[in-house]
């Protein structure tokens, strides 16, 4: 699935057009929030399933039933679109649906057409997800801004899914040691994760959820 800074810059772009949104901080917060399992000294692939609402494969990353889990997003969103922290909740509901949408439009295509077993595959793969997320970070305009944001951010515990001491070790991380490198990050010749590929989804994932979110807030989609 999409790394950080890919979710960030989605969630920025979806911040711009989402006018019901109060607490950008928060919002921005949420829009990381499902990854920061991770840092949990426990972690392992069923908490990474939890706090994604995912339960349609073998295990994560092998998506067998992408409507299931579509349908498992939509239901988060029902059962905690009252929940006091809005924004948090808002942005935590941008991260699972960019999850799915990037796992139907690039990464099952992708492991489905690989040669190597699923592990050489995902190993390969994530080095030059990495290199891309650095590049993001310098390329992107909105950097600066986000950074402020989400340094004013407030965790939030939601049981059976996420842990609030873990987002906090999670922004942290984020905010202060993953972006710093002072060189420019050359993603030229990747073959995995390449720059146009990500920049185009990122724009018709930003899209993607726009129509959905319009759709919820008719009632159209429940």
């Amino acid at each position: 699935m999409p790394y950080t800074r890919i979710h960030m810059e989605i969630s920025y772009k979806v911040l711009m057009q989402w006018n019901v949104i109060k607490n950008a901080s928060d919002f921005i917060l949420g829009a990381i929030a499902p990854d920061a399992v991770h840092m949990n000294a426990d972690y392992s692939l069923q908490l990474k399933e939890q706090s994604h609402v995912w339960n349609c494969g073998p295990h994560w990353g092998i998506t067998t039933d992408s409507d299931k889990w579509k349908r498992n997003v939509l239901d988060f969103w029902n059962r905690y679109q009252e929940h006091e922290k809005t924004d948090f909740i808002r942005g935590y509901f941008v991260h699972l649906l960019t999850d799915w949408l990037y796992d139907v439009k690039i990464w099952t295509p992708f492991i489905s057409m690989a040669e190597n077993s699923y592990e050489e595959v995902r190993k390969k793969y994530a080095a030059e997800a990495n290199g891309i997320e650095q590049w993001l970070h310098q390329k992107s305009p909105y950097s600066k801004e986000m950074w402020k944001l989400l340094g004013n951010s407030q965790s939030v515990t939601l049981e059976g899914m996420i842990l609030a001491k873990d987002i906090d070790r999670f922004k942290e991380d984020v905010l202060i040691h993953r972006y710093q490198k002072d060189f420019y990050e050359d993603v030229t010749n990747y073959s995995c994760c390449k720059k146009d590929v990500i920049a185009l989804f990122i724009e018709e994932c930003t899209e993607m959820i726009v129509e959905n979110i319009l759709e919820l807030e008719k009632g159209n989609i429940k």
